[in-house]
């Protein structure tokens, strides 16, 4: 699960500028509304260049999510709205026709003559990728292992502000608060990044879950959300986002700019990793510029995305849960890198994917963002470390009044 800061590592890291193919967006209006976010268009030419298997379990995992509604419950399709159970009737549909056809060309006929499609409202999106991270870790503090991973804080309080405000005063405001309850019963911002690594005011509260190797590591874990700690014993240690210190996400991908120099247009996540290795004296101050924190849990297995239902590399998709229907079956075209041996980027391959949207994150904003969900291994970390790529996105819905065969 993304919410709050974790999106798109790469596009986040460097403020979404300096993007290999920025998107030609529409000129959006101060507030994106649902019912103009997507808009009906013909359907597009379907394929999916991607493991049929892997799709088929991300529809499932969307499928369960939708079982748990109540049955009358509405998810808006841009200016459309359907019960929970119309998609449920279309996702087990779909899941049954796979099961006998496998996802070929009668499977997409078939997609194509069922559904109604709804395009972003964006001329194009940006196409980012994160990925589950994987570190050295200890369960113990010991000089080779001295970065803790923090549950979250007793004293962590989240203040849903739409229930404090009238009908009448509503300014742009986030939809909860986090802030600290003092001793003397005051409400006041948490800590920031530089209080608790720098500071230690977590120090002493049995908080810790982990401790990591690297430091730098450590914050893309903050950046992705979640990851895996192998320890030092062969098991691992699946974490996974449980909330955030409500400071605002600053990039840190902008100060290496502004500050050092750093070429934006070509500087990657590996590119940022490589510059913190090199100038230690100076990643402390980079990595306190972004005061945000994030607390994270540990689970079974992850990582988990915004509808409690663990994420399918290549399969699973994160948006704006403002404006995009969340579960939803989408259609995703765009690009994804060809490496050289020594890890430089040969080409780029179209590729044209059906997806589900059951992830979110803070800075996915707008309907000209969506972040992809590559993986967990050393290949996924490379992709998603470069991805930042124009695409176009469609949403899947039944057709009105649809008689199944």
């Amino acid at each position: 699960m993304k919410p709050g800061i974790v999106c798109g590592l790469v596009a986040v890291m460097l403020g979404l500028t300096g993007c290999r193919a920025k998107p030609a967006l529409n000129t959006e209006p101060k507030e994106w509304r649902a019912k103009a976010a997507l808009v009906e268009v013909r359907a597009p030419k379907l394929s999916h260049e991607g493991d049929p298997g892997a799709l088929r379990r991300a529809m499932a995992a969307s499928l369960e999510y939708y079982q748990l509604l109540s049955s009358d419950r509405l998810i808006s399709f841009g200016p459309e709205a359907y019960r929970a159970e119309e998609l449920i009737v279309f996702l087990e549909d779909l899941i049954a026709r796979m099961d006998e056809w496998g996802a070929g060309e009668r499977f997409f006929q078939y997609l194509q003559g069922k559904a109604r499609f709804f395009k972003s409202a964006a001329d194009s999106v940006l196409v980012t990728g994160y990925y589950e991270i994987r570190l050295k870790g200890s369960l113990s503090a010991a000089p080779d292992y001295p970065y803790p991973v923090y549950s979250t804080p007793t004293d962590l309080v989240q203040i849903p502000l739409q229930k404090f405000l009238t009908a009448e005063y509503k300014p742009a405001l986030p939809d909860v608060l986090r802030a600290r309850l003092t001793p003397e019963q005051k409400i006041i911002p948490y800590y920031s990044r530089h209080e608790i690594d720098r500071q230690g005011v977590l120090k002493g509260q049995n908080l810790e879950l982990c401790w990591i190797k690297d430091p730098y590591r450590l914050f893309f874990l903050h950046i992705q959300g979640s990851g895996v700690v192998e320890l030092e014993d062969g098991s691992e240690l699946s974490l996974n986002y449980s909330d955030s210190n409500g400071h605002p996400y600053r990039s840190i991908g902008r100060i290496l700019v502004d500050r050092f120099g750093v070429d934006i247009e070509t500087l990657s996540m590996q590119g940022i990793y490589e510059f913190l290795v090199n100038h230690p004296q100076a990643a402390a101050e980079i990595l306190d510029s972004n005061p945000s924190y994030v607390f994270f849990r540990t689970v079974p297995r992850g990582p988990i995305g915004s509808l409690g239902k663990v994420l399918t590399p290549m399969c699973s998709i994160a948006t704006d849960y403002r404006l995009f229907p969340k579960g939803a079956l989408a259609f995703l075209e765009s690009e994804v890198p060809n490496f050289e041996e020594h890890g430089e980027i040969r080409s780029w391959t179209p590729r044209h994917m059906l997806v589900m949207n059951q992830d979110t994150g803070g800075a996915i904003r707008g309907p000209a963002r969506v972040d992809w969900f590559i993986g967990s291994d050393s290949a996924a970390e490379r992709t998603a470390g470069h991805l930042k790529q124009s695409g176009q996105l469609y949403f899947l819905a039944p057709k009105k009044n649809l008689v199944y065969e």
